[in-house]
């Protein structure tokens, strides 16, 4: 699952402190006011930033967006801490808004800014080569660069290298995203045991031989890269680089990414798939295609998490039961993703029903001809 909302939507929501807070349109005393926020006006906080002024968060209020200072906000202590206990559904938010925050801080960087765009477009070891680079002609003393690096080997499967560059970043510039994606580093690092390697043309595939037959890895690998040459012609997938496939036990996958007991995979640039009883059987390989559409869509740009999921479970052979089906007809907008999984089943039944209602009212070709412009799909269904 790839939610593509770059908000940070946690539990406890911030509130504006005594005497009053003012949006301003950057990170800094000059900036121009955007309103006036009067006490205890809740605020939705989608990434921390350090400029002029110190540290200050991107936030949202009554349609409104803006930067508010740390000065002027109560309850991030229940932010901060959202972050860090984060589920597996906050996982790819939570590099989505670091990435956000960067764009934010890079400004007119061309090197920055050309790292990041690889970085959205799958393509994150280029990305890492060229921060790499970056980091030997220029030294290791700029937090930005640093925590640049460090998304770009997280997102190309090297924990261990991420928190390295991470660890040296937050010395230099503490940031709470940051933190958080430390921490995530650090809990997949201790329950990841998918050492193991297979290398075919289109993925990376790792396994713990302990648990799962090479034979059935490959079996894994052969299905992944049969349903990468179909969805490529279906969609044009547009992928540039291999893809990390990670199998493990249902255990090992929890352990790695918090994810909640309905979650059978998962996309955040590597694609996670619950093997059940060591065994290659058709809700796998159904998961494996479902978090490759992820892949495919996330190369072709920005799409609303629904059209993500319903595009994922139409490819996958997915398909909710009919009394869900019939349950979502009078929803007119997505319904929320919740941990249950009655949540979680409502929500992709809505999303399944509107790709379908799409599909009847363009065909594949009109699908396939909006995947060129994702604004289109958010203009005509919302998101």
């Amino acid at each position: 699952m790839l939610p593509l909302l770059a908000l940070l939507l946690l539990a406890s929501d911030p509130v504006v402190h005594g005497g009053g807070a003012v949006l301003r349109s950057a990170c800094s005393t000059d900036a121009d006011t955007v309103a006036r926020l009067a006490e205890g006006t809740a605020v939705q906080v989608r990434f921390s930033i350090s400029g002029d002024a110190g540290t200050c968060y991107k936030v949202t209020s009554a349609w409104q967006a803006g930067y508010v200072l740390a000065s002027e906000l109560e309850g991030l202590e229940s932010y901060r801490a959202g972050l860090r206990n984060a589920s597996e559904l906050e996982l790819p938010k939570m590099l989505r808004a670091e990435t956000a925050r960067l764009k934010e801080e890079a400004g007119e960087r061309p090197g920055a800014n050309e790292v990041l765009a690889l970085i959205e477009s799958n393509q994150p070891r280029l990305a890492l080569r060229k921060m790499e680079s970056a980091l030997q002609r220029d030294g290791r003393k700029d937090p930005l660069t640093l925590a640049l690096a460090g998304l770009a080997a997280y997102r190309s499967d090297e924990p261990r290298l991420a928190l390295e560059y991470w660890t040296e970043s937050q010395a230099l510039a503490p940031n709470a995203s940051v933190d958080a994606l430390m921490s995530k580093a650090r809990a997949e690092l201790a329950g990841d045991t998918s050492r193991n390697k297979l290398r075919g043309y289109r993925f990376v595939l790792r396994y713990n031989s302990d648990e799962i037959a090479e034979s059935t890895a490959a079996e894994v690998l052969s299905a992944a890269n049969d349903e990468y040459a179909r969805l490529d012609a279906a969609l044009g997938c547009e992928l540039k680089e291999q893809i990390p496939l990670v199998l493990q036990n249902q255990q090992a996958y929890r352990a790695t990414t918090g994810a909640e007991e309905w979650s059978g995979g998962q996309f955040d640039g590597r694609i996670r798939v619950v093997l059940f009883r060591q065994a290659f059987q058709r809700e796998a390989r159904q998961a494996v295609t479902h978090e490759l559409v992820h892949a495919c869509l996330t190369a072709r740009g920005r799409f609303p998490h629904w059209f993500h999921e319903g595009m994922a479970m139409r490819w996958s052979g997915e398909r909710p039961a009919a009394a869900d089906v019939a349950s979502v007809e009078g929803l007119r907008t997505p319904p929320a993703l919740g941990a249950s999984p009655d949540q979680a089943r409502i929500f992709y039944t809505w999303s399944w029903v509107a790709v379908d209602r799409m599909y009847r009212r363009m065909g594949e070709q009109g699908v396939r001809d909006a995947l060129r412009n994702p604004a289109s799909v958010t203009a005509s269904m919302g998101n």
